[in-house]
């Protein structure tokens, strides 16, 4: 990217990190889809209150990322190929932690952030039953994130779409199984993303398990933790974190607000966010490369 020109090679980086960040919206896409479909308004609108509450979540892990991609490629473009080897082990450790820990805060929370927003009474279940599931998820989606920014600091932005691409087809035939042979809701499509977000991080970590050089991964290694890539990662990461969750906390105040119209209102409002987000995802990733 640093000899000749640089506006091709941009393209060609952004290009896969924009549909990367949009099959990633496909999976709540597709679960708004089928439960408007084949359930009805309130199962819909349930998916929609709850995406400004997952996209805060997601979006401060997405930041964090950001770090861990900076640091590695920093080390590999000084050549220093040991030590990108423990900040790769050090952001895989990371992620897995901080999944965990987001997953557990979700939990804990979860009721009192739905009291917050207002979540009207005929969603209320719905929504609640949604949210749990989709946060045990969180560990996976977080470190695909974080795995996925190891393999763009060495220009690979093909990986992480594969495996989004193969992810998402199996969200959308698992929600459809869920909701229409096993007849369950929300709960049904939100334990299909959990599964869809299982192979789009097993995919990652299979591809740096195999990888040769820095960027490779071995039991032996996997739980390194060099503190100071990860003081790194946080001091690079943190800003960008909270410069998305500003993004997503206005969101959720809007959303409070829409929730306060009813559930029919609420459903509107999730089909339209599904293609503001999209389109901003397209942008961010011009913004990243």
């Amino acid at each position: 990217m640093i000899h000749v020109s640089i506006w091709d090679k941009m393209i060609i980086f952004a290009f896969p990190l924009a549909l990367t960040g949009m099959l990633q919206q496909l999976f709540n896409g597709a679960d708004v889809g089928i439960l408007g479909k084949f359930v009805g308004g309130s199962a819909m609108s349930a998916v929609g209150t709850n995406v400004p509450i997952i996209g805060l979540i997601v979006s401060v892990s997405m930041g964090l990322a950001i770090g861990a991609n900076v640091v590695i490629a920093r080390f590999l473009g000084m050549r220093e190929e040991e030590q990108a080897n423990r900040a790769v082990s050090t952001a895989f450790v990371t992620a897995v932690g901080l999944g965990i820990g987001l997953t557990v805060l979700g939990e804990a929370f979860a009721g009192l952030l739905l009291d917050l927003i207002g979540v009207p009474e005929d969603v209320r279940p719905y929504a609640e039953s949604y949210l749990r599931v989709y946060l045990l998820g969180l560990p996976f989606i977080v470190t695909f994130n974080f795995l996925a920014a190891v393999l763009r600091s060495h220009g690979d932005t093909q990986t992480p779409l594969f495996a989004l691409l193969i992810a998402s087809v199996f969200n959308i035939l698992a929600n459809l199984w869920f909701v229409l042979v096993m007849d369950m809701d929300t709960g049904g499509v939100a334990f299909a993303t959990v599964l869809s977000n299982v192979i789009s991080s097993g995919i990652l970590l299979n591809k740096l398990f195999h990888s040769k050089g820095a960027l490779h991964l071995s039991l032996k290694n996997l739980f390194v933790i060099d503190r100071h890539s990860l003081h790194s990662m946080i001091r690079i990461g943190w800003p960008a974190a909270l410069q998305s969750s500003v993004f997503s906390l206005s969101n959720l105040i809007v959303q409070s607000a829409i929730n306060s119209l009813g559930s029919d209102a609420i459903a509107g409002s999730a089909g339209a966010f599904i293609i503001e987000i999209n389109i901003y995802c397209f942008i961010n990733a011009f913004g990243l490369a």
